[in-house]
């Protein structure tokens, strides 16, 4: 045994143990404390995260140090981690409430989401001292966030009234004119006068006089810029803001050239149209700020809308930062963006071969794979990272895009939630988005998803493709239709499917003529074997109105998919449509000789046997898709409905009630437990499940919509009813059924004309889509009585009656009972 190896050993042991106990020397606790806040003050702004690990181990030293706490949350600040700096400043002036800086860096925070709480903290410094010019400037900012201007005004003159030399305090009042014109311009029936802009002008001029430089003209710019028909002023000012910041630079050495200058100057590039000033911008925040990758980007795509070719953009930038993996991969995106998919993969090779974080390259090309569904060179990508960088979290990343690739979530899910609680990243959060996206965790894939969004310095393309995934699954259409959006001003070519959420988006939003254009563009691109997403997507939405060709495409469609569960639901419909049920069983079940495990077949042989009233096997059916896949879509649903018309309730209820405590009941079967809840009356346990679910998802557009409905329904909280239809308005787009859920409160409520409105828009979205509107004419008959508009209200119930006695000729029963129906009655 070599035994001066083993004593070195022991001596770097004892010594590490020693400095981890903090006997190392003979420093005070109080001299440990500040070596700590010596040390972060050391490192610059950007490594932010380093400075704070030693600001939180001077904290665990002495827990109730306000300065370290006023240090960790300037820190934060600095990051743009307003949350973590608000607790922190809280914090400081919980431990020091004498020193008024924590109170009211703690109120200007606040005033982003809580106006009360950031005036009680101003408040308070103003009753110690009342001529406090800079808490007169903060409550002056909070006071103009919320839009009450003329306190606001008050405050920040009084501010410039105490310390007329200080420059800031003219910035502030400045920020309160423009402000308030923002705030006016913003309303449709408001006409802000020009003087307010005049006045933020004049008072951003008198700071600039104060102190001279960049930081007074970027105010001036923002507010050329913002008031129409001032486009010149706008140019001019950025120019002057840039040559002014430039001169600063270069007359003295050590002034810091604020990268904000130029992002800013790149974004305001961006919004408006002129070629030659946008060319200008983008070549002087490249030449100057060489690492703001978005100017690049920019830079060229304006080279290619001038015919030229982006790739010596490109060639710059590499030759400028040859070792910066993110370099490469803006040139991988901008080879895939233009279809050159060999050139991409080749710029990730050489890239990795020439040691441009070679583990990131391979990582991208994994994914690549794994996008284009190359699963066996995924696999072979995923064993060269092992075997080179079996440590790097690249490799460790990459394994786990991989399980999401092959549906393993609930594994992926668990490793990917102890990494982040490691170490926060930007890509890890990402990928764990997809793991909750696939579990079906829709509000845990959300949060995972925006704490990506914070932490990348730029939205990636897969992080907006998979918010586009979310939004579409959670039938949020605006956020679906922005997203859309985005992609497509940043060219980017979308997917079929997406494409086909796209045409969902349309049809849900009003917009249906342009959601039948794309539907007929990509049939006619797809001719003569258009995919089955397609087919099914024309009948949703074109059924009705042209049923001989929906038939024609589907059966064509189905000859050639035959195990398609919704295209075989689609036959089924028309076997039964055409007196031939006993054509639909051998169909379910010759598709489940081919494909015994799916789920979906599984609901689809449910359903069928739930309309022949073979309830038993319908019953069996639908819990082995449940067994299958619990969270297979329509499986609860089918399972209610078996248990409704069977006349069993509460089988339903207490089925779901289990699932529940088990903690097996997603936001959709919540939904139901609550729907069922307010079908049989139990009001107050359906209130307890949609403020769970609104807890959950405060944008759920159904949970709102038929939580609102049962307030109406009793005449209850008709604010909040309002707040929660008007919510579910604002998600769900064009859709009869929130339009009346609106409709209704508003006569609930005895508005009368805003019923109305609401009850005639669901009336011709309901027409439009061939669906029953019963209720709706008989509560816009109500509004129009209301309105003492006798004759029109007979009218409309003469429509109610008519559309009633229809409907049981057709199914020989009352309408479905459901949670939307209830209403009809009330009163």
């Amino acid at each position: 045994m070599n035994f001066g190896l083993v004593e070195r050993g022991l001596r770097c042991g004892i010594a590490l143990l020693l400095l981890a106990l903090g006997v190392v020397g003979c420093l005070s606790r109080e001299e440990r404390v500040q070596q700590h806040i010596d040390r972060a003050a050391a490192y610059p702004v950007d490594e932010a995260k380093t400075a704070v690990l030693e600001l939180r181990t001077a904290l665990q030293l002495e827990p109730k140090n306000a300065q370290v706490n006023w240090l960790i949350a300037e820190r934060y600040s600095q990051a743009e981690r307003d949350d973590d700096a608000l607790f922190f400043y809280l914090e400081s002036h919980r431990l020091d409430s004498s020193d008024p800086k924590a109170a009211l860096a703690a109120a200007y925070l606040l005033g982003f989401q809580d106006t009360e709480r950031a005036l009680e903290l101003v408040d308070a410094v103003l009753a110690e001292s009342p001529e406090n010019a800079e808490a007169l400037g903060v409550r002056a900012e909070v006071l103009s966030r919320a839009g009450r201007f003329s306190e606001a005004l008050e405050m920040a003159l009084q501010a410039v009234n105490l310390e007329p030399d200080v420059a800031k305090h003219y910035s502030m009042l400045g920020l309160v004119y423009s402000n308030e014109f923002n705030r006016l311009k913003a309303d449709p029936e408001e006409n802000p006068e020009d003087s307010l802009f005049e006045k933020a002008l004049a008072s951003y001029r008198e700071m600039e006089r104060l102190r001279p430089g960049w930081e007074a003209q970027i105010f001036q710019a923002r507010t050329y810029r913002s008031w129409t028909g001032h486009e010149t002023e706008a140019k001019r000012a950025y120019r002057s803001m840039v040559t002014s910041a430039l001169n600063q630079a270069e007359a003295d050495p050590e002034f810091n050239l604020n990268r904000g200058i130029f992002e800013e100057l790149a974004k305001y590039a961006s919004s408006i149209e002129d070629t030659e000033y946008q060319l200008w911008a983008y070549e002087m925040t490249v030449e100057q700020l060489p690492e703001y990758l978005p100017a690049w980007i920019s830079l060229a795509d304006l080279m290619e809308a001038k015919n030229q070719t982006g790739e010596d953009v490109w060639g710059r930038l590499i030759t400028l930062q040859p070792d910066v993996g993110r370099v490469r991969l803006l040139v991988y995106d901008f080879y895939l963006k233009h279809g050159n998919e060999e050139k991409a993969l080749e710029t990730l090779d050489r890239a990795g071969k020439a040691g441009v974080e070679p583990a990131l390259m391979l990582r991208t090309k994994l994914s690549y794979l794994v996008a284009s569904h190359q699963i066996e060179a995924a696999q072979a990508t995923l064993r060269q990272l092992q075997k080179e960088f079996p440590k790097d979290l690249n490799t460790e990343l990459a394994a786990l895009e991989l399980e999401i690739a092959n549906r393993r979530f609930d594994e992926a899910a668990e490793v990917l939630r102890e990494l982040v609680t490691l170490e926060e990243n930007a890509d890890a959060y990402l990928l764990l988005a997809e793991a909750e996206f696939g579990r079906g965790n829709l509000p845990a894939s959300q949060a995972a998803l925006d704490r990506s969004v914070e932490l990348l310095t730029e939205p990636s393309i897969p992080l907006m493709r998979l918010q586009l995934k979310i939004a579409l699954r959670a039938e949020d259409w605006n956020l679906a239709l922005t997203v859309y959006q985005t992609l497509s001003k940043l060219k980017i070519t979308l997917h079929l499917m997406e494409q086909v959420g796209l045409i969902e988006a349309f049809y849900h939003f009003d917009m249906e003529d342009r959601g039948r254009v794309l539907l007929e563009h990509l049939l006619n691109a797809f001719e003569p074997t258009p995919p089955p997403a397609l087919v099914i997507e024309y009948a949703r939405w074109e059924g009705l109105r042209e049923p001989a060709r929906t038939r024609t495409l589907v059966e064509e469609a189905f000859e050639r998919y035959p195990v398609n569960p919704n295209l075989l639901e689609l036959m089924i419909r028309y076997d039964i449509a055409d007196g031939h049920s006993e054509r639909a069983l051998p169909r379910v079940e010759h598709a489940l000789t081919l494909l015994p495990e799916d789920p979906k077949l599984q609901l689809t042989q449910a359903r069928l046997l739930i309309h022949l009233k073979r309830w038993d096997e319908g019953e069996a059916s639908v819990l082995r898709a449940l067994e299958l896949d619990p969270k297979v879509k329509g499986g609860m649903d089918q399972l209610l409905v078996l248990y409704k018309a069977q006349g069993k309730p509460h089988k339903a209820i207490e089925f779901l009630k289990g699932e529940l405590e088990a903690a097996r009941l997603d936001e959709a079967g919540q939904l139901q437990l609550a729907s069922l809840y307010f079908e049989q009356e139990e009001f107050a346990e359906a209130e307890k499940m949609y403020e769970l679910i609104l807890e959950g998802d405060p944008n759920s557009v159904r949970g709102n919509r038929e939580y609102a409905l049962l307030l109406a329904s009793q005449g209850k909280d008709l604010e909040r009813a309002l707040t929660l239809a008007k919510r579910a308005q604002e998600g769900a787009g064009a859709s009869w059924e929130v339009a009346h859920t609106l409709g209704f409160v508003y006569l609930r409520k005895g508005m009368n004309e805003a019923a109305e409105q609401q009850l005639r828009y669901a009336i011709e979205l309901a027409q439009r889509r061939g669906a029953s509107s019963v209720a709706y004419h008989f509560h816009l008959a109500q509004a129009l009585r209301g309105q003492g508009r006798d004759e029109e209200a007979d009218q409309e119930m003469e429509k109610a009656s008519a559309l009633l006695l229809d409907s049981r000729r057709q199914t020989g029963a009352g309408e479905r009972a459901g949670a939307a129906d209830r209403v009809e009655s009330a009163e």
